[in-house]
C-alpha cells in the first residue's frame, strides 16, 4: 500500500467521522453543522491531496505513468491530425 493510499484512507476515514457527527447531530435533535464547517472539511482534505501530490513531484517521483500515457496518445494524435493537414 502506498502513501497516497495512506492519505486517502484518512481523508475518507474524515470524511466519514464528520458525516456520522452530522446525522448523531440530526437524530438528537441537534442544529447541524455549519457551512463554515463543511467548507473546512473540504479544504483540508484537499490541501492533503495536493500537498501530497506536490511533495511526490518535488522528490521527482513525477506524474504517474497512467497520465502520461495517456497524455502521449493524445499528442500522438494531435501529431497526426496536424501531419494529415500539411498534406
Amino acid at each position: 500500500m502506498s502513501r497516497f493510499d495512506l492519505v486517502l484512507l484518512f481523508i475518507f476515514a474524515l470524511i466519514v467521522a464528520i458525516l456520522g457527527a452530522d446525522l448523531w447531530l440530526i437524530v438528537n435533535g441537534h442544529e447541524q453543522f455549519s457551512g463554515g464547517v463543511w467548507t473546512f472539511a473540504t479544504a483540508v482534505c484537499t490541501g492533503e491531496v495536493v500537498t501530497f501530490s506536490l511533495y511526490r513531484i518535488a522528490k521527482g517521483r513525477g506524474f504517474p505513468q497512467s497520465i502520461k500515457g495517456k497524455h502521449q496518445i493524445i499528442s500522438d494524435i494531435e501529431t497526426e491530425e496536424e501531419e494529415e493537414e500539411t498534406k
